[in-house]
């Protein structure tokens, strides 16, 4: 589960665009993929030869053939890392942590 907070205020209205609900920047929590997948070999006869198929839309038509979509919820350590200054926060907080990352005592390294 990961929480992110809003960088905007959510008002929500009725049909006569009265106010009826002011939020202060919002909190949102959601499961994410970590991108951490694994399949059986058979899955292979859901993607077509030469074809771009990328993992939201094999899962989404994995699920459309009754096929078994299994999920493992963590709550380990993880930071997305797709955009350069996700990665170089990464290595920050890697380097202040990198014992408890690697397992090892201080003076190990």
């Amino acid at each position: 589960m990961r929480f992110f907070a809003g960088h905007l205020s959510r008002r929500e209205i009725d049909d006569e665009q009265r106010l009826t609900r002011y939020i202060e920047k919002p909190v949102h929590s959601y499961y994410v993929s970590t991108g951490v997948n694994a399949f059986r070999a058979d899955i292979v006869r859901y993607v077509k030869p030469h074809e771009h198929l990328d993992v939201p839309h094999l899962m989404q038509r994995l699920m459309d053939n009754g096929e078994r979509v299994q999920c493992y919820q963590s709550d380990h350590f993880w930071l997305d890392i797709g955009r350069p200054s996700d990665y170089e926060k990464a290595i920050e907080i890697f380097q202040e942590r990198r014992a408890e990352f690697l397992g090892i005592t201080p003076c190990e390294y």
